[in-house]
């Protein structure tokens, strides 16, 4: 599994630097039939930045051997991927797939209805991501270290366990220079391979 960290909301939202301009932004109900757009648009926006002003996501795949992934997320295959090993976390949710968006009603007061629109909302996406076989945990903004404009989660950290680092086709690392920062920086027994690309399939394989 590979991961990212995403922007914060409270300076330029993270949502923005993500591949799918949907993300976070469920539909809107309970407005009159007759609602104009841009009030439809504007509680939009406002359960966007309800939804990212605290909170950031750390994204996964259940697969790598996508060739997509790696063209979206490894820097076109010069790019490495991180495995993982790791307890079913209550807090790692397995992504839905569907044609239908999350819906909100804005007016709603009960925190319990906005917790559960949130995850929802944040766990949902269209049916033509579906190849990306996607994971998501909902991480606190809260006590990260922030760099460059993203946070950033420790390795080990909470459920992380680092088990392999794959090495892109069109890496430019060495094996040996990913072993020796790995061995200073304190991980022992992480496997290590290069990806390849298969002659018979569009599938990347070890």
């Amino acid at each position: 599994m590979g991961h990212e960290i995403f922007r914060d909301a409270g300076t330029s939202s993270w949502a923005h630097s993500l591949n799918d301009p949907f993300e976070s932004t469920p539909g809107i109900e309970g407005l009159r039939d007759d609602a104009p757009l841009d009030l439809i648009r504007y509680h939009q926006k406002e359960a966007q930045v309800h939804f990212n002003r605290k909170f950031g996501l750390l994204s996964f795949s259940s697969h790598w051997k996508q060739p997509s992934l790696w063209g979206h997320y490894a820097d076109s295959h010069r790019g490495v991927a991180l495995g993982f090993d790791h307890d079913r976390h209550p807090n790692l949710y397995e992504v839905d797939y569907t044609e239908n968006r999350p819906i909100i009603h804005p007016s709603n007061p009960d925190p319990a209805y906005w917790q559960d629109r949130f995850i929802k909302t944040l766990t949902t996406k269209h049916i033509c991501w579906k190849p990306e076989s996607e994971y998501r945990t909902i991480i606190s903004l809260s006590g990260r270290k922030y760099r460059d404009g993203n946070y950033f989660v420790g390795i080990p950290d909470e459920f992380l366990v680092l088990v392999e680092v794959i090495l892109g086709c069109r890496c430019s690392v060495d094996e040996m220079e990913v072993e020796h920062i790995l061995k200073q920086s304190g991980f022992n027994g992480v496997s290590i391979t290069r990806a390849k690309l298969s002659v018979d399939k569009y599938e990347v394989e070890c």
